[in-house]
């Protein structure tokens, strides 16, 4: 008796997509199951456990559904579905084209960023190895903001204070204070006042 093997697919729970294409022998629970152990076992990884870590990081676990079943030429149906979804789901985390085939990796695939939305041509090999796409540093910069991966720095604290020459309202940083007593607002009431070199602050 034939073995059936089964094509399946991984659902991302934040959006219903299919973010990846596979086979098993096995039951979907126990194929699924293994996904996940790899996933919060690995301390890197491809675009697959990139993916299933950023689900499970928010709480969630992906779902999985068979596509397809067959007792022979599994190869071909893999192949069939990974391209199939390719064509409609850009960010599919498959690094290969199936049926343990080679991976076209120099080729050119299109998609959204993940901070502004603007469309952005990657080569296939460079999303296997990205959880994230970006189309410009600037983007990529507020994308690890967003994610927790560099924290914001803080804005120094400010106090007001009163020029000593002109009598004008200014500001200037807390911590300056600790070295130097900032007496003028700036550097030309500095100069008019005759006490060039003390600290000067910026005006409200």
């Amino acid at each position: 008796m034939k073995q059936t093997t089964t094509i399946y697919a991984l659902i991302d729970p934040r959006d219903g997509r299919v973010r990846y294409v596979g086979k098993t022998g096995e039951t979907l629970e126990k194929r699924l199951a293994k996904h996940l152990y790899a996933a919060k076992s690995a301390t890197g990884g491809c675009y697959r456990i990139s993916w299933l870590k950023s689900v499970l990081n928010r709480g969630d676990a992906p779902g999985i559904v068979t596509l397809f079943e067959c007792e022979s030429n599994w190869q071909r149906w893999e192949r069939f579905w990974i391209k199939w979804f390719r064509e409609i789901e850009p960010k599919l985390t498959n690094a290969t084209d199936g049926g343990d085939g080679p991976s076209d990796s120099n080729s050119r695939i299109t998609l959204p960023c993940d901070t502004c939305g603007k469309m952005v041509e990657k080569y296939r090999n460079y999303v296997s190895k990205q959880s994230n796409v970006y189309c410009s540093a600037s983007c990529c910069s507020k994308g690890n903001h967003k994610n927790g991966l560099i924290p914001r720095r803080k804005r120094a604290a400010r106090v007001t204070r009163s020029c000593q020459g002109c009598g004008d309202s200014f500001t200037v940083k807390e911590s300056s204070l600790r070295n130097r007593p900032c007496l003028y607002c700036s550097k030309p009431c500095a100069y008019k006042h005759g006490r060039l070199g003390r600290a000067t602050g910026k005006r409200k």
